[in-house]
């Protein structure tokens, strides 16, 4: 097979799973500009009247907004803490002599394998006897236990991609280490940081177990707010896909925007040694 053929087959089956990974977003879409009687027909109708009737329930008879600004805050607050102290972890831990360093690492990354579910009910307790339960600070603070190996982890190979002469230099003109780091690692390294921040900010967004047991009314974030769509009287599809969408939407906007930091510095830093 020709090197030209090979490549219209692969092609080809790059863009069959693209559409088979964006059919179930494609639908949803569809779903949520539906009338109720329309997402019930079969066979199902392709050919109907849209309606935007679902989105505006919502907004305006729900409090979905008050959860979304829940969600933005909670996720970017704890995003943003996770990636500076991920960043002086992984200084530290790449640039000095540290003993038992690599066993810190695998201790670091068997963090992010424990399920959240078998961590709530100490964050639980916790979070009811130091008046944090159902906070956004308390959530953002919880939240860390997820990003922070994602963020120390990734950021310990963004940094030694830098050549330590340069953070060498700015001590010889009378930085400290915490002034190299800040002054002169930081800025070198901002493609990782804000593909760091990007990553730990998906992983907050869409955090449900421990979003559902640690909130309540006030602190409520999206993905939690989607089981009032359960009824009595049945799963209500329309406004739970209209929700579902305005949910996804400003994190796919985000990451379409950020695409080229993104690619670049995941793969600025895809070997730890």
């Amino acid at each position: 097979m020709s090197q030209s053929k090979r490549q219209f087959l692969l092609t080809l089956i790059l863009i069959g799973f693209t559409v088979l990974f964006l059919f179930p977003l494609f639908w949803a879409f569809l779903t949520s500009i539906k009338l109720h009687k329309d997402i019930f027909t079969y066979p199902p109708r392709w050919i109907f009247t849209p309606t935007l009737g679902n989105y505006l329930y919502v907004l305006h008879q729900t409090e979905y907004v008050k959860f979304m600004i829940n969600s933005a805050v909670i996720s970017f607050s704890s995003a943003a803490i996770s990636v500076f102290l991920g960043a002086l972890a992984a200084f530290g831990l790449s640039r000095f002599r540290i003993r038992g360093s690599k066993n810190i690492l695998m201790w670091i990354l068997s963090l992010r394998m424990i399920p959240p579910i078998a961590i709530v009910v100490p964050f639980y307790l916790m979070a009811i006897r130091s008046g944090l339960y159902d906070t956004r600070i308390g959530l953002a603070i919880v939240l860390l236990t997820i990003n922070l190996p994602i963020a120390v982890w990734m950021q310990m190979s963004y940094i030694k991609e830098i050549p330590k002469a340069i953070e060498e230099s700015a001590m010889i003109e009378g930085c400290s280490p915490i002034g190299a780091f800040l002054r002169v690692i930081l800025p070198l390294e901002a493609s990782g940081l804000f593909a760091t921040f990007i990553m730990c900010l998906i992983f907050s967004w869409n955090e449900f177990p421990l979003t559902m047991i640690l909130t309540s009314e006030t602190s409520r974030t999206l993905p939690v707010s989607m089981l009032s769509w359960d009824t009595q009287r049945g799963l209500q599809w329309g406004n739970m896909m209209a929700a579902s969408m305005m949910a996804i939407a400003p994190i796919l906007i985000f990451t379409i925007f950020a695409q080229k930091y993104l690619v670049r510095g995941l793969t600025l830093g895809s070997v730890v040694d």
